[in-house]
């Protein structure tokens, strides 16, 4: 089918969104995230978009969207593991998105207070320390990077796998773990904190009228490779390689959060 056919047949299409991130506008946690060696691998890019979505038709949404070519013009991945960022292809070549979705059903970081209770953090904010044991490119050496990473350790099932795929968890297991060269904090504070910044700004919350209860409205997917584009990542199946987007319907944005491992 011709690009141009292709385009015809879209429901959405999208335009670049000029409103900043504003966490990696704040000196404090760009500098956390340079310190974890994330910043230079990691963008936040955003769009809007024309027509109403409803949340069935993610999986067309998000082929519309690896196919507009508003998106793959702003749109960047890192080609190589030297830092080189490139476009991901041309218009209407994009066949399929696999993708994952996620819940986005957490409202605040009480979240995480049953890291207190298991005790991998303690009262007073310190993480508590372990044996070093090396996994997937890691050196884990807290109870905390344990619970994240090693399913046989023995607080891993204080989160269960459908708490695990909330959108709020792989915020704080992607900080928690950080990039290659990272550089591990003492104190759970700066994780909180960031991990709090950036969920705020990734997505929208509503009031029910009726219970008074806060909801998040947005709708989240893990996207891990768009067929017929170039790959997503310069090294394929690296827990830290990530793309997530992120639909707020109420006010048509979509947000993409990428970040990809550049290790040895």
């Amino acid at each position: 089918m011709p690009a141009d056919a292709d385009q015809r047949s879209k429901k959405f299409h999208f335009l670049p969104h000029d409103k900043p991130f504003a966490p990696l506008k704040d000196k404090d946690i760009a500098g956390l995230l340079q310190k974890w060696t994330m910043y230079d691998s990691m963008r936040v890019t955003r769009f809007r978009f024309d027509q109403k979505f409803q949340h069935y038709e993610f999986n067309d949404f998000l082929k519309d969207m690896f196919n507009d070519e508003n998106v793959l013009a702003e749109l960047q991945v890192l080609g190589d593991v030297r830092g080189h960022w490139t476009h991901l292809g041309q218009p209407g070549k994009c066949t399929e998105v696999k993708a994952e979705a996620l819940q986005c059903k957490a409202v605040s970081m009480e979240f995480f207070d049953r890291l207190y209770e298991c005790e991998a953090v303690r009262s007073s904010g310190s993480i508590g320390g372990c044996v070093p044991e090396y996994v997937d490119q890691f050196t884990i050496s807290s109870e905390v990077g344990k619970i994240m990473l090693m399913e046989d350790c023995d607080n891993y099932d204080i989160f269960t796998e459908a708490e695990r795929n909330e959108l709020l968890f792989k915020i704080f297991q992607h900080f928690t773990l950080g990039g290659p060269l990272n550089q591990y904090e003492d104190e759970i504070g700066p994780y909180f904190e960031t991990v709090k910044s950036f969920y705020k700004n990734l997505i929208s919350v509503g009031k029910d009228a009726k219970s008074g209860k806060i909801h998040v409205t947005s709708v989240a997917s893990k996207v891990d490779e768009a067929q017929g584009l170039c790959g997503l990542f310069p090294q394929k199946g690296h827990p830290q390689n990530f793309c997530y987007v992120v639909v707020n319907p109420l006010k048509r944005e979509a947000t993409v959060w990428y970040h990809a491992w550049c290790g040895d």
